[in-house]
């Protein structure tokens, strides 16, 4: 599952596919698609962008035949038919509530506390919806692990402690699990079942949130323990002076998030380059 695909491409492009990548062949497909689709750059030069951040996966694999898996995944990707889809409604926004942030701190073991955040923001991410004015949360939704473990940023422990840390959470009461069969898959074979869960203390399920005191919108997926780091008076952890993100000072001049960085850097290059250009505008 990709949550933000900017930030993914963004990811590929700045840290390559590496040789041990659990996900490598997934990326390659998916960065290459994205070239093919989203730019206007011609085969030849995708592929030698696609085997330039996957330089490292591809490290002892001779050239010819590098290049023959990729003009292959190319010939696929590119005679794939596009979906036309329909322009998205924005979603809602996240809100993390006092009252939600109170339950997780108040969860036995960093880790546990790590993985119901995790869950309750996919849980918001993937449920939200609008009806008028008002904004619900679908009770169940389809539990993806391996993103869950990933935002939580708990990705590389065992499969045991994955499945014991959900099991404590369940047991607990904190989220309610079910699994559901597709009775008509003869007629509907997308899927077969899939494993649901539910945060019980996620305040959005409440049709009235007027008793409820918003902690933070989320912004950034990129590390939500932040959020968490945040709400227990972390003192290195500060908010961005742009966009309001939790960012963690790692100098006294840090003020902002990568994001907002990057675009104030960009916006005081064009002014700088309007000045060279224009010379009279800076008088």
């Amino acid at each position: 599952m990709i949550l933000n695909k900017d930030s993914y491409i963004k990811e590929i492009e700045s840290c390559g596919i590496l040789a041990n990548d659990r996900y490598a062949q997934s990326k390659i497909a998916n960065y290459m698609n994205h070239l093919i689709h989203d730019t206007t750059y011609r085969r030849n030069t995708i592929i030698h962008r696609v085997s330039e951040v996957a330089a490292d996966y591809y490290r002892y694999m001779p050239v010819d035949i590098v290049s023959n898996e990729l003009l292959s995944c190319y010939n696929r990707l590119s005679r794939l038919p596009q979906k036309k889809t329909k322009a998205e409604k924005p979603k809602p926004p996240i809100i993390l509530y006092n009252s939600e942030m109170e339950v997780i701190s108040a969860i036995d073991g960093e880790k546990a506390q790590r993985l119901a955040l995790a869950m309750l923001i996919l849980h918001k991410h993937l449920g939200l919806y609008k009806v008028g004015d008002s904004i619900r949360c679908h009770q169940y939704k389809a539990m993806a692990k391996s993103d869950i473990f990933r935002l939580a940023g708990l990705g590389n422990i065992s499969g045991t402690n994955k499945l014991s840390l959900i099991q404590e959470l369940s047991d607990a009461g904190f989220i309610s699990l079910t699994v559901r069969t597709n009775n008509s898959w003869k007629h509907h074979p997308d899927w077969l079942s899939f494993t649901g869960y539910k945060i019980n203390f996620n305040a959005n399920l409440k049709a009235d949130l007027s008793d409820e005191t918003p902690f933070i919108e989320v912004k950034s997926l990129d590390d939500i323990n932040l959020y968490l780091r945040l709400w227990k008076n972390d003192k290195s952890i500060i908010l961005c002076s742009d966009c309001g993100t939790p960012i963690e000072r790692t100098s006294n001049s840090r003020k902002r998030c990568k994001t907002c960085a990057e675009a104030h850097r960009n916006e005081k290059q064009k002014c700088k380059n309007m000045q060279i250009e224009n010379p009279a505008n800076a008088l």
